[in-house]
């Protein structure tokens, strides 16, 4: 059973299901063979039910998160959560730092969500899925989070499945989420394998405190072989700036006004901001409207946009991996607000910029690499990211059908 995700990204336009993060592990799996199928969550970006009117022409086998649940999970939801209402008052510590009121912050911060309830549904789809299917191998998209822990309970409170977490995008020692304490590593539900993307990412696991015999470099299903020389693209101007918004409107507020500032003078230049899928246009829309013509907004696929990029500009998204998987130059921008934490904070060999006047210089250094990454970018994103290795993937997936 592979657990993984729904968007518009997902359907192509003849009306196959085209994974986002697992790329071509279906294709690998049926090379077993062994009967699999996909439990797909819908994301909020995409009209629940344009995308099942899309799943229903999906050939791939499916069933849906929501199939797996009852209307009893709900209230049971719903009535843990009552019971965690109140914070618990005590000193926290770190390091002799009085860290009391960042906890306090983050715990009423989380009480405004529904992250305990959709964490407990997560648990029941669990343990209804191994009673009802017994699956020998549970693959799923490994970030340390919550929900992966409650749904991992849930598979071994009701079966035996052997859970795969497949970690499909960077790793970052600064993402807390990646960190391991000694304390809850052997009472705390994690995957029984690890499959990362190159010899970087495992060696972050590694020193955060995973267990490394966890650990296995499959290599980037989900961008493919990023070492291999960059494919060839359509020629832009040589001047086609893009620029990745956040999901965080504050963010994407702050990147739109440090460009406009950056660029504004700069009329031999194109610059397109590219909106997150889940972000509402209204307050963008409105900043972006009062910058000078060469600056405009787009919703069209990334793909599209990409292919007459020459620079790309992003804060926090993974689509700079695409643009370097183009061989498109990247820029970091930092914000002046939030602790920074880029995609490739582990690598130096990206830059990153923060004042205005050091994005105008630092993307017009990168204009000259426009037709394809220099070769340092290719080292760099070999250790992150390495071609897939067919019999390790087949291995990890496969052991728990033969057991």
């Amino acid at each position: 059973m592979i657990h993984s995700w729904a968007d518009q990204r997902s359907f192509t336009l003849d009306g196959h299901y085209d994974d986002v993060y697992f790329g071509s592990l279906a294709q690998k799996i049926e090379e077993i063979p062994r009967e699999y199928f996909f439990l797909i969550d819908i994301l909020p970006t995409i009209a629940y039910p344009r995308a099942l009117r899309k799943m229903i022409r999906v050939r791939k086998p499916w069933h849906l998160f929501e199939e797996y649940l009852s209307f009893s999970d709900v209230t049971a939801a719903l009535e843990i959560s009552s019971r965690v209402t109140k914070h618990p008052v005590f000193r926290h510590t770190l390091l002799n730092l009085d860290i009391s009121a960042l906890i306090s912050e983050e715990f009423l911060s989380d009480q405004q969500g529904a992250r305990t309830e959709l964490s407990y549904l997560y648990y029941a789809v669990g343990k209804r899925i191994s009673a009802l299917h017994d699956p020998a191998s549970f693959c799923y998209t490994f970030e340390n989070h919550i929900w992966e822990k409650m749904i991992i309970r849930g598979l071994k409170e009701a079966g035996n499945p052997r859970v795969v977490g497949y970690a499909h995008s960077t790793v970052n020692s600064m993402e807390l989420s990646y960190s391991l304490s000694s304390l809850e590593r052997d009472i705390i539900p994690l995957p029984d394998s690890i499959l990362v993307n190159g010899k970087k990412p495992k060696e972050i696991l590694v020193s955060s405190g995973f267990d490394e015999a966890r650990i296995h470099i499959v290599g980037s299903l989900r961008y493919g072989d990023l070492s291999l020389p960059a494919p060839e693209r359509m020629p832009g101007t040589g001047k086609n700036i893009l620029v990745i918004l956040s999901a965080d409107i504050n963010r994407s507020l702050e990147m739109i006004s440090k460009c406009g500032e950056a660029f504004r003078s700069c009329n031999e230049v194109s610059i397109i901001f590219k909106p997150h899928p889940i972000q509402k246009l209204s307050a963008i829309v409105t900043l972006v409207q009062q910058l000078p013509g060469q600056f405009s907004l787009s919703t069209e696929p990334l793909g599209t946009l990409l292919d007459a990029t020459d620079v790309v500009l992003y804060s926090d998204s993974t689509a700079s991996v695409e643009a370097v998987a183009r061989g498109i130059p990247i820029l970091h921008v930092k914000s002046d607000f939030l602790i920074d934490i880029g995609i490739f904070e582990e690598s130096r060999i990206f830059r990153s910029a923060d004042s205005p006047d050091q994005i105008r210089t630092f993307t017009f250094d990168l204009f000259r690499f426009a037709r394809g990454s220099p070769v340092e970018f290719r080292a760099a994103i070999r250790d992150l990211f390495s071609p897939v290795d067919d019999n390790v993937l087949i291995q990890e997936i496969s052991s728990g059908i033969e057991s």
